[in-house]
C-alpha cells in the first residue's frame, strides 16, 4: 500500500483538494519523469538520484491503477500540468493490455482488479468496455455473496481489509448499495481489534488478529462504515503535531504482516480522506464527517 505510485497518487488527489497546486503539479511531474516507455511504472524509485533508478523493479497493476486514478482526479479538479493527460493515457493503455480473455486481469488478484476498475472507469470513454468487463469479473469471480465480502482471489479466502473498503465503494458506484454495506459490515465483524494494551481500536489488514493498521482504518472511515466518526477520533488521537500519522500504534512483524510506528504519507493521506468525503472515491461518499483540527 505504501509504494511510490500510490503515495504520489494520493498526493495528487489530496493536493488538488486542499488545495496545494504546486505540490500536486510536482507529483504529476515525478510520475511523468518516472514512467516507462510502455506506460507502466515500477513499484518504487530512488528519488535521491536524478535518473530515478528503480529500487523495486517489478510492475504491479494496483500501483499503476492508483496512479491513473490520481491523475484522473487531478485533471477533473482543474490540474494543468501539460503532461498529465498523456501520462494517464499511456498508463491506462498499459493496464488495459493486462486484461485476459475472460474480462479479468491476467493476474488473479481481487485488490488489483478493483484498483484497475477504478482506474479505467475514470480514464475516459475509451476504456468503458474494459471497465465493464472488470465489473463483471469482480461480481462473477471475486464477490462472495454467501458471506457478503470480497475474497482475495478466485480461490483465495483471506479477508483483506482493502478489498472490503475499496470494494464497498465499487459496489456503491455500480448500484449495489446493500452489498456495499455488507462488505463493510463483514470488515467490522472480522477485522476489528484493539491495539496492544487495548488503548486504541481500529482494523487489522488481513485477519490475524495481528496489529492495528491506521491506513486501513482510515479507508474504512473514508468508505463511511458504521462508527466512522469514532474511528476517525481513534486516528486523530495518534496524529503528530505536524499533522503526520504513524502507520500503526504497534510495531509488529509476523504472519505475513509488518506494521510500524513510523510516520508516513499513506496513513496521513487516509486520515485526510476520512475527514474529506469528496476523496478519493468522489461519487461514493456515505457520510459527511466534521473537519477536526489538532490543537497546537
Amino acid at each position: 500500500m505504501s509504494n511510490a505510485q500510490r503515495i504520489i497518487a494520493v498526493i495528487v488527489a489530496a493536493g488538488i483538494a486542499v488545495p496545494a497546486l504546486a505540490q500536486a503539479d510536482a507529483a504529476v511531474d515525478a510520475l511523468a519523469r518516472a514512467q516507462n516507455a510502455d506506460g507502466s511504472w515500477y513499484k518504487s524509485y530512488d528519488c535521491s538520484q536524478n535518473q530515478l533508478p528503480c529500487v523495486h523493479c517489478e510492475k504491479w497493476e494496483g500501483d499503476i491503477a492508483w496512479a491513473i486514478y490520481g491523475l484522473s482526479r487531478y485533471l477533473a479538479l482543474g490540474g494543468m500540468h501539460p503532461q498529465a493527460r498523456a501520462t494517464m493515457d499511456r498508463a491506462a493503455g498499459w493496464l488495459a493490455a493486462r486484461m485476459a480473455s475472460d474480462g479479468c486481469l491476467d493476474r488473479d488478484h481481487t485488490e488489483g482488479t478493483i484498483d484497475a476498475w477504478w482506474a479505467l472507469q475514470a480514464a475516459g470513454l475509451g476504456y468503458r468496455d474494459e471497465a465493464e468487463q472488470l465489473e463483471n469479473c469482480l461480481l462473477t469471480y471475486y464477490w462472495d455473496d454467501a458471506m457478503g465480502r470480497f475474497k482475495g482471489g478466485r480461490d483465495w479466502r483471506q479477508p483483506y481489509l482493502d478489498n472490503q473498503t475499496w470494494g464497498s465503494a465499487f459496489l456503491r458506484a455500480t448500484g449495489r448499495p446493500e452489498d456495499a454495506r455488507r462488505a463493510l459490515s463483514y470488515a467490522r465483524q472480522v477485522l476489528l481489534l484493539p491495539a496492544r494494551g487495548g488503548r486504541l481500536f481500529g482494523f487489522d489488514g488481513q485477519g490475524g488478529p495481528w496489529s492495528m493498521w491506521n491506513e486501513g482504518t482510515g479507508q474504512y472511515a473514508s468508505a463511511g462504515g458504521e462508527g466512522a466518526r469514532d474511528f476517525v477520533q481513534e486516528l486523530l488521537a495518534q496524529q503528530r503535531l505536524d499533522g503526520a500519522m504513524p502507520g500503526s500504534p504497534d510495531s509488529f512483524a509476523g504472519g505475513g504482516v509488518w506494521t510500524s510506528t513510523w510516520h508516513g504519507v499513506a496513513p496521513t493521506a487516509w486520515l485526510y480522506f476520512s475527514l474529506t468525503p469528496d476523496e478519493p472515491f468522489r461519487a461514493t461518499a456515505w457520510v459527511w464527517l466534521p473537519v477536526v483540527l489538532k490543537g497546537y
